[in-house]
């Protein structure tokens, strides 16, 4: 500061490989990773604005330089990223809140988004972008976003000729007939254990490496053509290292003059195939060579911070997301499957009902008290009460659905007649499923019933609807039915069997019977 008290300079003004909430980043400022872990070096890997003010991270390292992020395709549409290029204050920074926002339109956050967590975002040595939230009870910092999730897909991690294999942790690694150029640092890349001379094309072979590729540096790039004619595009250049075939029989073809940024994926849907001097001893299988193997004696490097993997107090924060979404799924699919299963336990119950109220027997059937006993599984389910019994569920042998009704105290048959004239008047839809029960005492009362009822018919004339018809129709029904009915009842229960109606008759008698 000066005299006056103004600032002349603060630290603030220039980060280096950290951003901390309200700092901006600006068109002549950029994060820049450090060249390795514990180092104090700048590295390779920087985030800043390019050339047509977009937010991009970049790969400037000793051979080659390359954009990696948003895209690594030098002719990416920035509209697909929702990005800007219209954007002449080129301004960048991220609040309390943990949401970053740039004057090119990106925008992302802390999967912690919230007030009262300190958070940074950072460059990192292995060239990905990254937030990290701090734990106040540990005093460790998780991540909770990062640019890149991939590793594999960050340019120069691996060098010249190297691949990344990642396989929940990043490794760099080198193919067959390749081995490190420096054992104490995997960036430098591997190099070939052979010499390339452009004497003869035909004293060169091709070792093939499934789901690998190399990025950019394309010689030639061919559609629609066979295996054999993209091999002999690249035995006719001399410039040839490797050429990428992609689908088997006919596919694309891609002829590589340099091999960077390397990566081996499994969804990857190609081959590369090295070009190598003939005579060389080759593999059954070729494959890539790990540290493991004899090439490249040295145990392979992890790209990136333990913690960002497998250390408890840095687990990606990303876990709690998908541990949510899962969660939220499975209750999705829960309520689904049990809001199923009651629309079809309700469907079958109407389907049930919904047939017994169409079919219409030939003749009435009688059951024994142990045969309802075990339809009604000892008169378990209850379904309904009238006036002078509970009703219950039952199924017989054929698996029809029917209502049992079990009379309580009554006398002189009354019950009978009340359910006859329900059925009449509910147009005899529950006829189907009528059940008739009891022993020789029962049938004893109702033919005395028979009788007393012929005898109020022909002394009172009438007077007896009232006592008979169920009162909760509140008088609002035909007498010409209601009679028709109490006929009908009495005919069935005629002493003679001989005189008692069939059931189809019965059945035509209530149907043909109108209201007045």
């Amino acid at each position: 500061m000066n005299t006056k008290g103004q600032i002349l300079w603060q630290s603030f003004d220039y980060p280096t490989d950290t951003l901390l909430p309200s700092q901006t980043l600006t068109k002549s400022k950029s994060l820049k990773s450090t060249l390795r872990k514990g180092s104090f070096q700048p590295g390779y890997h920087s985030f800043s604005y390019n050339s047509i003010n977009i937010l991009t991270l970049l790969y400037d390292g000793p051979e080659i330089s390359s954009v990696y992020w948003p895209s690594p395709d030098p002719g990416f549409n920035i509209w697909d990223y929702r990005r800007t290029s219209y954007n002449s204050s080129r301004i960048a920074v991220f609040n309390d809140l943990g949401v970053f926002k740039s004057s090119d339109l990106l925008l992302f956050n802390a999967s912690d988004m919230g007030f009262g967590i300190r958070r940074r975002l950072t460059m990192d040595y292995d060239g990905n972008l990254r937030f990290y939230s701090l734990n106040e009870s540990t005093g460790l910092w998780s991540i909770s976003w990062q640019a890149v999730a991939q590793p594999c897909n960050i340019h120069g991690i691996c060098g010249r000729n190297g691949i990344c294999v990642y396989g929940g942790k990043p490794e760099c690694s080198c193919p067959t007939h390749y081995e490190w150029s420096d054992p104490t640092d995997f960036s430098q890349g591997c190099k070939p254990t052979f010499n390339r001379t452009c004497v003869n094309s035909t004293r060169f072979g091709f070792l093939p490496m499934r789901y690998t590729d190399y990025f950019g540096f394309d010689l030639n790039f061919s559609s629609s053509i066979s295996l054999e004619s993209c091999r002999n595009i690249c035995l006719a250049d001399c410039r040839c290292q490797a050429f990428v075939y992609k689908l088997p029989g006919i596919g694309d073809c891609y002829v590589k003059s340099a091999l960077f940024n390397g990566y081996r994926y499994p969804k990857f849907a190609g081959t590369i195939y090295l070009k190598i001097p003939l005579g060389m001893q080759t593999p059954e299988s070729a494959s890539i060579l790990t540290g493991l193997k004899a090439t490249c004696a040295d145990v392979p490097v992890m790209i990136g911070f333990p913690s960002m993997y497998e250390s408890s107090g840095g687990k990606v924060k990303w876990v709690y997301l998908y541990s949510f979404a899962i969660a939220f799924g499975l209750v999705e699919a829960l309520v689904i499957v049990m809001g199923w299963w009651v629309f079809y336990v309700n469907n079958e119950l109407l389907k049930n009902l919904e047939e017994g109220y169409r079919m219409v027997s030939s003749q009435f059937r009688g059951f024994s008290y142990k045969e309802l006993l075990e339809a009604t599984q000892n008169f378990k389910v209850e379904i309904g009460r009238g006036g002078s019994g509970v009703v219950y569920k039952g199924i017989l042998e054929d698996e029809r659905v029917v209502a049992v009704k079990r009379l309580g105290d009554v006398s002189d048959g009354g019950e009978f007649f009340t359910e006859l004239s329900t059925i009449e008047l509910t147009k005899g839809i529950r006829l189907s499923n009528l059940s008739v029960h009891g022993g020789e005492e029962e049938e004893s009362e109702l033919l005395r019933f028979a009788r007393e009822t012929k005898t109020k018919i022909r002394e009172e004339k009438g007077l007896w609807f009232e006592e008979i018809v169920d009162p909760r129709l509140g008088g609002l029904f035909s007498r010409k039915q209601a009679a028709t009915l109490v006929e009908v009842g009495l005919s069935c229960v005629d002493e003679d069997r001989h005189k008692r109606p069939t059931m189809d008759s019965v059945v035509q008698v209530l149907i043909d019977c109108q209201p007045e």
